[in-house]
């Protein structure tokens, strides 16, 4: 495999004249010119519209935190308002307390006498006739 033959005077040898820009050629770099613009300005566009969606769930999770934090303050409250009550009820059921027990110690319910009523009155008869000066206090001299 050596070199090739030199050609024959029977080939023509095709000779491409210096290339000048043809109208072909400026209206393909027009076009190619022309898609890249488009191509960026639709790639300007989705970011645009990125940024935008981005902003809204932004928003949107701001608003979700917003709403958290108001029912959080809103449990809070009620857990408040729930312990002020307890607090409330406890303070009137001891005031009722000291009072039923108010009433009982007037009414001698809570303490129950060793006598009856019946036995207490008779007694006193019994010491009224043996109190002779009706002092009240007993003596040797009352009793003779």
């Amino acid at each position: 495999l050596g070199s090739a033959p030199p050609l024959s005077g029977s080939v023509r040898q095709m000779v491409v004249p210096p290339s000048r820009p043809s109208v072909m050629d400026a209206k393909r770099e027009e076009a190619i010119t022309k898609k890249d613009e488009e191509r960026k300005a639709k790639a300007e566009e989705l970011k645009v519209d990125k940024a935008a969606k981005a902003a809204v769930r932004t928003k949107e999770l701001d608003a979700r935190e917003v709403h958290k934090l108001r029912e959080a303050e809103k449990a809070d409250a009620i857990k408040v308002l729930a312990e002020k009550r307890e607090e409330n009820i406890a303070k009137k059921e001891a005031e009722r307390k000291a009072k039923a027990d108010a009433i009982k110690d007037r009414k001698g319910g809570t303490k129950k006498a060793k006598y009856s009523r019946q036995d207490v009155t008779l007694l006193k008869a019994v010491y009224d006739e043996y109190d002779a000066d009706g002092s009240g206090s007993g003596s040797i001299a009352g009793l003779q």
